[in-house]
This record gives structure tokens, C-alpha cells and sequence, in this order.
């Protein structure tokens, strides 16, 4: 794992990897863990987009905690939808970077460059449902 990940695990059956708990035992500074308890837990969430401010290329990161299909919608400053990214289903996961956050190349749907200025993004992933801004400069 990256230095300064933070993995939270809960175990739920001591017993069934062959431990057993020993409360006169005093608790240790690191942790073995199996395969099968090495899973991680993400919440889903909306990240900031980036760059900020953007000149034309948008990447809008976000984590899932389940599968679900994902739809970004962009809006303009009045409230008027500029362009809907369908991602499609994805898996639960970080999508963080330019190689896997959703990306938006500044354009409406009719592939129309829009101007520069503030606009908002709703992300929809089953029922969790979150809002960001974009700030696009040209």
C-alpha cells in the first residue's frame, strides 16, 4: 500500500482463522492479517474537481462503496444542464486520477465548447447523490 494509506478492517470471527482471543494479552503495535481480511472499505463520495481552475479538460474524481451505475450531470451558473456524463457501472473503488476520475472536455452534449465560468456538477450512484463545482476559464 502508498505510504500514508489508512486501511480500516473489522473482524467479525477471531476464531474461525484458528486465533483466539486472550484478553490477559496486551494488545500489538502491528497487525497480521490473512487474504481473506486484507479487503478494503471505501465510502462513496463526490472528490473536487481538477484542475482548478480548468481551461478546458475537467477530471471529477469519486470512491463508490458498492457497484452502482454513474451519472455526472453538469450544469451551467443558471441551472441549465450543459452535458451528462453516463459512466456506465462501475465497481466499488477510489477513482481518483486522470486515468479512472470521469473526465469532462468542457463541451455540452451537442459538442459545443461552453465559456468559461462556475458550474456545478451533480454525481448519482444508486441512491447516494452529492453536488460539486467546476470552475472553467477560458
Amino acid at each position: 500500500a502508498p505510504n500514508n494509506t489508512v486501511f480500516t478492517f473489522v473482524v467479525d470471527d477471531v476464531e474461525k482463522a484458528g486465533y483466539a482471543y486472550d484478553p490477559s494479552i496486551p494488545p500489538q503495535d502491528s497487525i497480521i492479517y490473512s487474504q481473506a481480511a486484507s479487503a478494503v472499505a471505501y465510502e462513496t463520495s463526490l472528490g473536487e474537481a481538477f484542475p482548478i481552475p480548468a481551461d478546458s479538460e475537467v477530471w471529477i474524481p469519486f470512491t463508490l462503496s458498492e457497484t452502482a451505475d454513474v451519472v455526472i450531470s453538469v450544469y451551467d451558473a443558471d441551472g441549465y444542464l450543459v452535458r451528462t456524463l453516463d459512466l456506465g457501472q462501475k465497481s466499488p473503488g477510489s477513482y481518483l486520477t486522470e486515468e479512472d476520475a470521469a473526465y469532462w472536455d468542457g463541451t455540452d452534449d451537442y459538442g459545443v465548447e461552453v465559456p468559461g465560468d462556475i458550474y456545478f456538477c451533480i454525481m448519482e450512484a444508486g441512491y447516494f447523490e452529492a453536488e460539486g463545482m467546476i470552475l472553467l476559464v477560458r
